[in-house]
């Protein structure tokens, strides 16, 4: 699942389009290795190198593709902090936690994912801090079948007079090779020129679609290398294994992450969790250690207690409580009672929920 704490990462949304999109993306590479299997050992038309060649940069494109997939790309923990950099925090209302500045919440996966650059339908997963690396490498591994599948169609095709001498089965074959790879450099090049795009300028493909229509970002800083493919040596780029950023993974994300704590531990105390732990936080970990997890008298101050987040908030609840008032007086007219009378049971809370909000 996608959710904290899951054993493997795995987006369980899943949608027609996303089936189409991820078969077809096989059957395209698939395609292409059976055509090479048949030309070189089968058929024997190709130098068999070839085809050994063409089945390694398969496996790493595939093995890629796999890791894209099943990598975390980057959510935010539920009990991250923000930087000490970080002047002017945000905070994911989905979430209910700090959302660093260069994080967006992705609906398909329910989470928030540092330095998101969109959700491929393709992987059926984010692109983010810690997986862009292995979706470059799947587009630059599809580029490099794509060309070597036109060179060789073009090279044994101008040999053999078009495919002349060759049966109508290894026509067709040939044929739908060069279709194949045609449409996979349209398709992959251009993919993999939005990714070079967003490492040099620093604006990934949700900030571009924003910057068109006029909306501010918080990218627009080239990224090093280094803050893509990790700190390792240069040679394991090439690979699509988990990069290793060191001390600089939390600059990386954004975000630091909670002082490491059991949340089983037996001496836990409810008024130690600082006023950065979210609602949800504390009743998960009071829920955690045996407590009542709505029993608010020894809970530390929620996150609505901060200044910054209630200023945030504020207008949004004076925009609900217009919204309560407006709904009694209509229901106080219907029944032809003042609006005084008009106080239902269920909506009591909301005027101590304004007044811890807007501070009042």
């Amino acid at each position: 699942g996608t959710h904290e704490g899951a054993a493997w990462w795995c987006n369980s949304q899943l949608d027609a389009c996303t089936y189409v999109n991820v078969f077809g993306a096989y059957f395209l590479t698939l395609y292409a290795d059976l055509a090479l299997v048949l030309f070189c050992f089968v058929w024997c038309r190709w130098f068999w190198v070839n085809a050994v060649l063409f089945l390694t940069v398969s496996c790493l494109a595939i093995w890629a593709h796999l890791k894209t997939m099943l990598t975390d790309p980057g959510a935010v923990p539920l009990d991250a902090q923000p930087l000490s950099s970080d002047a002017d925090p945000s905070f994911c209302p989905k979430c209910d936690a700090y959302k660093p500045r260069t994080a967006y919440h992705c609906s398909k996966c329910r989470r928030c994912i540092a330095r998101m650059d969109h959700h491929c339908p393709y992987t059926n997963n984010c692109v983010g801090a810690l997986n862009q690396k292995h979706m470059i490498l799947f587009l630059f591994y599809c580029n490099i079948e794509a060309l070597y599948a036109l060179v060789l169609v073009g090279y044994y095709g101008s040999r053999s007079h078009g495919f002349y001498s060759y049966e109508w089965l290894e026509r067709i074959l040939a044929i739908f090779l060069a279709l194949d790879g045609l449409f996979t450099l349209a398709f992959t090049g251009t993919m993999m020129r939005r990714q070079i795009l967003s490492i040099v300028t620093g604006v990934g493909t949700i900030d571009r679609l924003k910057l068109a229509k006029g909306k501010p970002i918080a990218g627009g800083t080239p990224l090093p290398l280094s803050a893509v493919f990790g700190d390792a040596t240069p040679l394991l780029w090439w690979l699509p294994i988990d990069p290793d950023f060191g001390d600089s993974h939390d600059a990386i994300l954004g975000l630091r992450n909670a002082p490491p704590a059991s949340l089983k531990d037996s001496a836990f105390d409810p008024a130690a969790l600082t006023s950065a732990a979210t609602p949800l936080l504390v009743k998960r970990r009071r829920h955690d250690n045996g407590l009542d997890p709505w029993d608010h008298r020894t809970e530390a101050p929620p996150l609505v207690q901060e200044p910054r987040v209630r200023a945030h908030l504020a207008p949004s609840c004076r925009a609900v409580s217009r919204l309560v008032v407006s709904c009694r007086r209509g229901a106080a007219a219907r029944r032809g009672s003042s609006t005084s009378d008009a106080r239902q049971p269920g909506i009591t809370h909301l005027p101590a929920l304004r007044a811890l909000l807007t501070g009042t």
